[in-house]
């Protein structure tokens, strides 16, 4: 995954931020040239799935910066509809806490060391 799907591998087709991810996404598709990032999409929904399936968790949160945007949640929930109908919008959420990370990181590291 992290040869194919990562930020930097992602990267060497296009250079992004990894909160940029939406726009160099359209601007990819704007120029005929987002099969990289279409590949990379339905690979990460296949995984999902297979592991998703495996594990059966109710549901599957996503997070961080190459999430942020809608457009490309949007993706990657159709992606994982392609392969199994039961992983819809319902089944795959964005936490709220993504813009958090920072804070969320270090109070778990906190909390933890006091329980």
């Amino acid at each position: 995954m992290e040869t194919k799907v990562s930020w930097q591998a992602l990267c060497r087709t296009a250079p992004f931020l990894p909160e940029r991810f939406g726009e160099a996404y359209r601007r990819a598709k704007a120029q005929g040239t987002a099969g990289t990032f279409d590949d990379a999409i339905d690979l990460f929904a296949r995984t999902i799935v297979n592991f998703a399936t495996i594990l059966a968790p109710n549901r599957v949160i996503l997070f961080g910066p190459m999430f942020r945007d809608a457009l490309i949640r949007q993706k990657l929930t159709q992606a994982c509809c392609a392969y199994d109908a039961q992983f819809d919008a319902r089944r795959i959420l964005y936490s709220t806490l993504a813009k958090k990370e920072e804070t969320v990181g270090p109070a778990a590291v906190f909390a933890r060391s006091i329980l």
